[in-house]
């Protein structure tokens, strides 16, 4: 296969036909604000190269359900992708509303360490403070999978791999 790339005039004329901007033209090229001016500038432009012309026109053709089996295809390979959250209020929500998940199992945690410590190690530990102990161990175990499942969300909607804070047990 032979290619030749369009002119900085028709990457001008590109770019003015879907409405972008050079830094939105440089995200949809994988290159640099700078980069991209590379390819429309009037004086000795650079050719943009195959592969990254070819990933612009998949963006500008193909469905978002197309484009989304092909980043799942390319994860299941090997690659880490993750969405630009900027521009998507979704995944940005998502990944909002597994942080304030994690950060309740942490303060729960907190909680849980603190009323232990007002116990000697050993001691017998009132009925009161057991049992609030247990509630506490309830709320940080629905906090926790409240977790899991919006990270895996945020991994399936695009976001990347999904991370996991491991509960830490206390013992005695």
């Amino acid at each position: 296969m032979k290619y030749e790339p369009p002119s900085a005039e028709q990457m001008r004329k590109i770019k003015d036909a879907v409405g972008a901007t050079a830094k939105k033209m440089a995200q949809r090229t994988c290159v640099t604000e700078q980069h991209w001016r590379k390819f429309t500038a009037s004086t000795v432009p650079r050719g943009i190269p195959y592969e990254k012309l070819f990933h612009f026109a998949a963006l500008e053709t193909l469905s978002e359900d197309q484009v989304n089996a092909i980043h799942r295809y390319m994860v299941r390979i090997g690659a880490t992708i993750e969405a630009d959250e900027l521009n998507d209020p979704e995944l940005l929500s998502l990944r909002v509303k597994a942080q304030e998940a994690a950060d309740k199992h942490q303060s729960i945690i907190d909680l849980q360490t603190d009323l232990l410590r007002r116990y000697p190690p050993k001691a017998p530990i009132p009925e009161t403070a057991a049992n609030e102990l247990n509630r506490l161990a309830e709320e940080a175990q629905q906090a926790i999978n409240s977790y899991r499942v919006l990270s895996e969300q945020y991994y399936q909607a695009g976001g990347g791999h999904p991370f996991y804070v491991e509960s830490r047990h206390h013992r005695r």
